[in-house]
């Protein structure tokens, strides 16, 4: 981006001119606005993200903003430098975003490059919506299976209840267990601890409900 150009002509002959550039000065700072988004309900906004190539002497910087009405977009937000949560930068629930990507270099001979951009949101309420407990006490598949790690227990209950997980080995001893307690309703995960590699079978009992998952854990 050229500043303060200056042009000189020399006649030749012919009457063709040539022409060569006396260039003063150059722009700092250059700058590109998106059009504007509509997410098409309203957003709990989440991050944004960019990747860029940034030679020294060069930044990439964004300000964004959001509204209720694409006609009226309102101010720019405070410069971002960083990538992060838009927490506190844009406003829930309003539906248009827009953003504008700031190049700058102290160096003449070098530029910044915008490669990609990213912005999430997650709609109003979704997180809100607990997952549904399960029609009936269950025990899921231990995973992963076979485990190089600490395995994952998941069961579901409908209503709160106290249980008891026992582990044992292939011979039937018993290795570890999870001590009689109460959870509440729905679905609960619960971490292992290590065990050697071998064969193994988790039994949870809960009332009348007995269930048993066999998983293996390898090296």
């Amino acid at each position: 981006q050229l500043d303060g150009a200056g042009s000189h002509f020399l006649i030749v002959g012919g009457g063709h001119f040539a022409t060569w550039w006396d260039l003063g000065s150059y722009h700092s700072q250059g700058s590109l606005v998106s059009s504007v988004l509509d997410t098409e309900q309203d957003p709990d906004w989440g991050s944004l993200d960019w990747s860029s190539q940034v030679p020294a002497g060069t930044n990439v910087a964004f300000q964004v903003r959001a509204s209720d009405d694409h006609t009226a977009m309102g101010a720019w937000s405070d410069t971002l430098h960083v990538p992060g949560s838009l927490e506190g930068v844009l406003t829930d629930g309003e539906s248009y975003f827009q953003y504008r990507a700031i190049l700058q270099t102290s160096n003449p001979d070098s530029t910044a490059v915008l490669n990609d951009i990213t912005v999430t949101w997650t709609p109003l309420g979704i997180g809100d919506i607990p997952e549904p407990a399960p029609p009936g006490t269950v025990l899921l598949p231990i995973v992963p299976n076979p485990a190089s790690g600490p395995p994952l227990i998941r069961f579901g209950l409908p209503e709160p209840a106290s249980i008891e997980l026992r582990i044992f080995d292939l011979s039937g001893r018993l290795v570890g267990e999870v001590l009689a307690g109460e959870y509440s309703r729905g679905y609960h995960d619960l971490q292992l601890s290590d065990l050697s590699p071998g064969i193994y079978f988790c039994r949870m009992t809960t009332g009348d409900f007995t269930a048993t998952e066999r998983f293996v854990v390898i090296e």
